[in-house]
């Protein structure tokens, strides 16, 4: 099967780890994948974009919001074009696109051309956003055509697949299919070594998260829970791996104020990650949004860590609860601090939680297995445009 991959990402971090994870298994199982970015992103060598060297970050953070998405609509024009004329020359079969907002090229051309089209959704008008949505009604209008023209909608979790039918999809054109990881790079047989003598942390507990430290992963109640530990027990140490620019100047000062009993490392490049878990006896997810798909618990439990993560309806579907990780009442603090303290103090519990996590990993959630859901969404559909 020939697919066009679409997307409007800047490609980077977890994005780009999520496309070329489906672009990929696609191609391991024998299809043509061609990838339409936008200008200035090149998420592999066979992308089909241009102006390589154009920085649409800077323009984005320039700009005000109500220019933004009007070049979001806009873009639709060069979208169309473009997918055209891949049409033509490699005679595409399918539509694969990472849904963005005002999102209507796809949609117009799959529905001309007679081919299916998959939706993946991990944004959404209805969703909260960190720039504030001014179009808001034309986005939501846009949306609702995009999506009922759509054969398919891939949602990552079945929260979010609840919201999009309480905002009116067919339940029945839904897929849920999480996110994934791949257990050739996110390996048990990565000690961390190195990240250990780096740190200091040959003798210690390590207790990791990784992550965009953005508000809602809980951090600042990490934090805490590394102080208190830390009063009992010198020989713990908290490891964040992520940018701390996004952490608010209060919870940086707090985490400078604990004398090295929390590790900021700053922003590390994805195909690094793996040495960095690999340092980890505890992994953790403080907290998450209500309807996402962590790629970090997925990554965490490849390489064999007991994972902690918030009780949460997305989390309750990978994680059972003492069997292949440990659930925490979201923003509870103090649970969080029991459960850390049963795992430091229990390495049976977290050798068998770690047993358990890569089994179940490996069975369901690889890039590999997802590829193949998608592709089977895309054969029930192929003949039914």
């Amino acid at each position: 099967m020939k697919i066009l991959y679409h997307h409007r990402t800047r490609g980077k971090d977890v994005e780009r780890v999520h496309i070329l994870g489906v672009v990929n298994g696609l191609r391991r199982l024998g299809c043509k994948v061609d990838i339409l970015s936008p200008p200035g992103v090149d998420i592999d060598s066979s992308s089909i974009n241009e102006l390589q060297k154009f920085s649409w970050s800077r323009v984005v953070k320039k700009i005000p919001e109500i220019v933004f998405e009007l070049m979001e609509v806009f873009y639709n024009i060069t979208a169309y074009f473009k997918i055209k004329k891949i049409y033509k020359k490699s005679k595409i079969d399918g539509i694969y696109e990472r849904y963005f907002l005002f999102s209507l090229a796809t949609a117009l051309f799959a529905k001309k051309a007679k081919i299916p089209l998959i939706l993946e959704i991990n944004d959404a008008s209805f969703i909260e956003r960190v720039r504030k949505l001014r179009m808001k009604r034309l986005a939501s209008l846009i949306e609702k055509y995009t999506f009922n023209e759509a054969s398919a909608i891939v949602a990552v979790s079945s929260k979010l697949k609840e919201m999009l039918i309480a905002h009116g999809i067919a339940k029945e054109k839904i897929w849920v299919v999480h996110n994934a990881v791949d257990p050739k790079i996110f390996s048990k047989d990565i000690s961390g070594l190195s990240i250990r003598e780096r740190y200091n942390l040959e003798d210690k507990t390590v207790v990791g998260f990784v992550g965009s430290m953005v508000p809602w992963h809980g951090l600042q109640e990490l934090m805490e829970c590394a102080r208190d530990l830390g009063e009992s027990d010198n020989n713990i140490r908290f490891l964040l791996v992520g940018d701390f620019k996004n952490l608010t100047s209060k919870t940086l000062q707090f985490a400078k104020s604990l004398n090295g009993q929390i590790i900021l490392t700053g922003k590390v490049s994805h195909d690094k990650i793996p040495e960095y878990i690999g340092a980890m006896d505890i992994c953790i997810m403080p907290n998450s949004n209500s309807f996402g798909s962590p790629m970090k618990i997925f990554e965490y439990m490849s390489m064999g860590k007991a994972v902690i993560a918030p009780d949460l309806e997305p989390l309750r579907e990978i994680i059972k609860d003492e069997e292949n990780g440990l659930l925490i009442n979201p923003g509870d603090s103090e649970d969080m601090k029991r459960k850390i303290a049963h795992l430091i103090s229990n390495r049976d519990l977290r050798e068998k939680l770690g047993r358990n996590s890569i089994e179940y990993v490996l069975s369901n959630h690889t890039w590999d297995i997802n590829s193949q859901r998608i592709l089977g969404i895309f054969n029930r559909h192929y003949d039914l445009v």
